[in-house]
């Protein structure tokens, strides 16, 4: 029988029963499960599954992996051979899957239904007075807001390891900037949320889930890292979990892949799942019983997305036209790992249809598009705006988007290498949802109305962590993505007017080091528009660092040469209900014509400026408690200092002679604070004293 004829039969019988008499006249069973006395104390369902495998591995599989008479391992089998037919019974359960991967392996050419042509793009990469209304809609609608992170992902290019235990790591526990990638996506969703409380004197908890994985112990490192981390001081009732299912691989002869005995080889099925995962485990029907109607999603492996206005731009483009999807993107580089972000016309009865789609990096030789070919395109960065209702209801009619096999070489720890090396699994892309948003025109007309991309400058929207740098192209690697950043840092304090050392190439940067540090947390901004009010002239020197944990500071005319650290135990948080509105708990800190100098950065500190560890000579450093204060004005600090200042209290240090002496006072609340007010057109700072 032809599969999809068979398909056909198993869709149309109501129960197992029915579906094992359509397999029968398929397969021989005495062979293939002969030795297995269990089977006819098998369940419907369980007789089923197992007789699926045998069709679809045929009987090679059976001999390689004979069914073991232990009940124990012979029930997890069985446990994940239901998972994966109850997963997939939108295509016909196992029978399905293996159908749809013999069908992708088969199709080395590829064709798309429809004529691909550019998009039109909405240009965030300069403030343009339309890109200002977009922002401040971006901060004005993140009530209505929610953030889904697929983080589930395998990032085995990272060779990620425990450093003590040797255990290898999922993406999330990596260290990057100073902190893990997953605490770096937090403090980006902080750092929005301060701004909105700072403009419209509300506070705001933007709900978040994350779509996890059971590959290499990823759900349970990303609980445990809330947990170390006191859930980053939000409340739990705000964020949710949800797993995808790990699916098993085959080889490039179509043949299901063992590490063991019927032990499958498993990899998560790609975050394309994201969308029929928030409709089955109830994530949908939560985000909207909380009143949000639009969501962003982002992926961890990517840092630099929320720096400056980009993601709020790309939201407030959304909300203003109440779009149902959108992507971000940028201008591509050449063999980039990163999908391209096109509109696919096609020609129907009574004019056409059109929608904006994405063709994974993957997909490109399919379509005879080479990395030059694609460069006329802009890069699908996997940032994405979704319609909460509008996505729900595309991933009921497709729940598993941009369905396609890559074929990868791995390691199975019980065998060594793969079969010839390679195996893959259905994957499915997140982002090819958008194939569902298709609109009708009568006539030729390539503007979208309901989905939208927009495009920015690469430097402010891509740059990934996700493979080891091995001496061949940068790209996707850590040290790539952190020269990224200071790239980033060096235009911002320039738009600071502060002046800085000349940043040596990637190659110069690798050997030496970097020629400074900067790094602040994102709610000192996130806008460079606010930043550059709260830091206003200066200098500095070559191989000096500066580090704002921090959001309220006032530093006018500083001069730096060597190290100079400020934390605030509370950044942004703690926002309380006070007598007249909210209270802030902020740390805050005033320097005016202050200069630093001191040994700072360790000479012989390399090549680990990237994961925020190396060491110091000298610094000077300023820890804030709770609604404490540090004032400055007119003092050089030479060599090292340490300022702890407690909660409640605000300390004063000054010059007498050649002498830095301190005043220490009590406070009850904040004797000064940032007043923002924003509109369509620009956020302006008053520094307000109380």
């Amino acid at each position: 029988m032809d599969i999809s004829e068979l398909l056909t039969e198993l869709n149309n019988a109501k129960t197992y029963s029915e579906k094992l008499k359509v397999l029968d006249k398929e397969l021989k069973t005495s062979s293939l499960l002969a030795g297995m006395p269990q089977l006819s104390k098998l369940s419907p369902l369980e007789k089923y599954v197992l007789k699926a495998m045998a069709l679809t591995g045929g009987e090679s599989t059976f001999q390689k992996n004979p069914l073991s008479s232990d009940h124990e391992k012979l029930k997890t089998f069985l446990d994940k051979l239901i998972e994966l037919e109850s997963f997939y019974s939108n295509i016909g359960g196992i029978v399905g899957y293996w159908a749809k991967m013999k069908e992708l392996m088969g199709a080395h050419k590829r064709t798309i239904e429809g004529t691909v042509h550019l998009p039109n793009f909405i240009d965030i990469s300069f403030e343009s007075e339309e890109v200002l209304k977009m922002i401040y809609s971006g901060i004005k609608n993140l009530p209505l807001m929610c953030e889904l992170y697929p983080i589930g992902g395998a990032a085995d290019r990272l060779h990620l390891k425990d450093e003590k235990t040797n255990q290898e790591l999922p993406a999330a526990k990596f260290f990057f900037n100073g902190t893990t990638l997953l605490h770096s996506l937090i403090q980006d969703l902080e750092a929005r949320e301060y701004l909105y409380f700072k403009i419209f004197g509300k506070k705001v908890t933007i709900p978040i889930a994350f779509m996890t994985s059971d590959e290499k112990g990823n759900h349970d490192h990303i609980l445990s890292i809330f947990d170390e981390n006191n859930w980053f001081n939000r409340p739990k009732e705000s964020i949710r979990f949800f797993k995808q299912p790990s699916i098993p691989t085959m080889t490039e002869k179509g043949e299901w892949y063992f590490k063991g005995n019927f032990d499958f080889f498993l990899k998560p099925g790609g975050h394309g799942v994201l969308w029929k995962l928030a409709e089955d485990q109830g994530i949908f029907k939560w985000l909207t019983s909380l009143g949000r109607k639009k969501a962003l999603v982002r992926q961890i492996n990517n840092p630099v997305a929320g720096i400056d206005y980009g993601l709020l731009a790309f939201m407030g483009r959304g909300c203003m036209k109440n779009a149902d999807f959108g992507f971000a993107s940028c201008p591509r580089e050449i063999n980039a790992a990163e999908g391209i972000n096109v509109l696919i016309e096609k020609p129907v009865k009574g004019g056409f249809e059109y929608r904006l789609s994405n063709i994974e990096y993957c997909d490109l030789k399919s379509y005879d598009l080479s990395s030059r070919d694609c460069l006329k395109f802009t890069s699908n960065t996997n940032i994405l705006f979704a319609d909460l209702e509008q996505t729900r209801k595309a991933a009921t009619r497709e729940p598993f988007p941009g369905a396609l096999v890559n074929f990868k070489q791995v390691t199975n720890p019980t065998r060594g290498l793969a079969p010839k090396g390679k195996v893959a699994r259905l994957e499915t892309t997140m982002q090819n949802i958008s194939d569902q948003f298709v609109e009708k025109r009568r006539f030729q007309k390539r503007e979208m109305r309901n989905s939208f991309i927009t495009f920015n400058r690469r430097l402010k929207t891509i740059s990934t962590t996700k493979r080891v740098y091995q001496g061949k192209t940068p790209l996707e690697t850590p040290e790539k993505c952190f020269y990224d950043f200071l790239l980033n840092r060096k235009e911002l304090l320039e738009i600071c007017d502060i002046k800085t050392p000349h940043l040596p190439s990637f190659e110069d940067y690798l050997e030496n080091g970097p020629s400074f540090l900067f790094n602040y947390h994102p709610s000192l901004g996130p806008l460079y528009s606010i930043i550059c009010q709260k830091l206003r002239f200066g200098r500095v020197e070559n191989s000096s660092e500066l580090i704002l944990q921090i959001a309220e500071v006032d530093i006018e005319n500083i001069y730096l040469n060597g190290s100079l650290l400020i934390f605030a135990d509370s950044v942004s948080g703690h926002i309380e209900e006070g007598l007249r509105n909210y209270s802030e708990r902020v740390g805050r800190c005033e320097l005016k014509n202050v200069k630093v100098i001191n040994e700072g950065i360790k000479k012989d500190s390399k090549n680990n400026f990237w994961k925020g560890k190396y060491e110091r000579e000298e610094s000077l450093k300023i820890q804030l408690e709770a609604n404490a204060e540090f004032s400055a004005e007119d003092v050089t600090f030479r060599g090292s200092y340490t300022f702890k200042v407690p909660e409640n209290t605000r300390l004063t240090v000054f010059e007498e002679g050649s002498e830095i002496k301190t005043r220490e006072e009590k406070i009850e609340k904040a004797s000064w604070h940032w007043k923002y007010k924003a509109d369509a057109k620009k956020a302006v700072l008053i520094k307000k004293k109380i």
